[in-house]
């Protein structure tokens, strides 16, 4: 009877702590988000719990590790919540934006996002997350990378410059 209170006990010590980890996070979380939309006015999309699988060019020893991914009219940018590195990557930098099954040799069995973009020292890096709306995400960041279509007036004078120059 002695072993079946020690157990009974300790997992009612881990049910405790897990309510009591995941309610802080959640917290933690809520107010991160609140304090980013009000830093990035033209936010596009806040996606609260990214699961960042790390940047290639620090190798795979690096911390992997949740945050806010905040996907804005001109970046995106993410915010690791344990640490608070920020990175800031610009569309006119990304190369590629893909879906792939690992990152660094890490998975998870479901698809992560990954961006392939030049980073601030002018080198091809790549960088990955799991996050729950994958879609919504990849539509987001392809629509605001998509370079607009000039109006027909500018094109029909891009091709008028053109022949006269030969």
């Amino acid at each position: 009877m002695d072993a079946i209170l020690i157990v009974v006990i300790v997992v009612a010590v881990i049910l405790v702590t897990l309510v009591g980890v995941f309610g802080t996070l959640g917290r933690v979380t809520r107010k991160r988000a609140a304090l980013i939309a009000e830093r990035f006015p033209n936010t596009k999309l806040i996606v609260p719990m990214a699961n960042f699988f790390g940047q290639e060019s620090k190798g795979a020893t690096q911390l992997r590790g949740n945050g806010i991914m905040v996907i804005t009219s001109s970046e995106v940018y993410f915010q690791q919540l344990v640490t608070n590195r920020e990175w800031h990557i610009a569309f006119g930098s990304i190369q590629e934006v893909e879906t792939v099954k690992s990152h660094l040799g890490k998975t998870i069995g479901r698809p992560l996002l990954k961006i392939r973009y030049i980073n601030p020292e002018g080198r091809i890096d790549t960088i990955a997350w799991w996050v729950r709306n994958l879609d919504e995400v990849l539509q987001t960041i392809e629509s605001l990378r998509q370079p607009s279509t000039p109006p027909a007036s500018m094109s029909q004078q891009s091709e008028a410059a053109a022949r006269e120059r030969f």
